[in-house]
């Protein structure tokens, strides 16, 4: 897989109501738009309905990686959420930067970004890998972080 301008044009989608996963080739707008946030935004254009809740099953919750993540620039480590979100009123479009080593991690499974989609009828825990994304709704073997 090239590695080009520091995208791999590759976006993970996560469907957690049908518990399913795919890829979507991104390697034209990764030329086109500037950065995670550019990617983003042409993501909530296409997908997002006016009036779109925070809570609402419609709404996106995308994670991205700039062509930057996992390089030596400075500052190069921020990864972002996008989505429409709970902390302002009215409910509206926003996005929250992490910083870390997720975004290095993610950045070496072969993606630049991941959309989550769709509700879970029962908490869900999501495993990403180079191969994609696989569900695990059996939490036993989780129990000691859920209480």
């Amino acid at each position: 897989m090239e590695h080009k301008y520091g995208w791999w044009g590759r976006v993970l989608w996560v469907d957690l109501r049908e518990q399913k996963s795919w890829v979507e080739d991104i390697s034209e707008k990764c030329e086109e738009l500037i950065g995670c946030r550019g990617l983003a935004i042409d993501f909530a254009w296409r997908y997002l309905k006016p009036g779109t809740g925070a809570y609402d099953e419609e709404n996106l919750l995308m994670y991205f990686n700039g062509p930057v993540t996992a390089t030596p620039v400075l500052g190069g480590g921020r990864s972002y959420f996008f989505g429409v979100g709970a902390q302002s009123y009215p409910e509206m479009y926003t996005r929250s930067s992490i910083g870390g080593r997720v975004g290095e991690a993610s950045k070496k499974c072969g993606y630049d970004g991941y959309i989550f989609k769709g509700k879970s009828e029962k908490p869900v825990v999501v495993e990403i890998t180079e191969d994609g994304a696989e569900t695990d709704l059996d939490l036993g073997h989780y129990e000691r972080f859920t209480g």
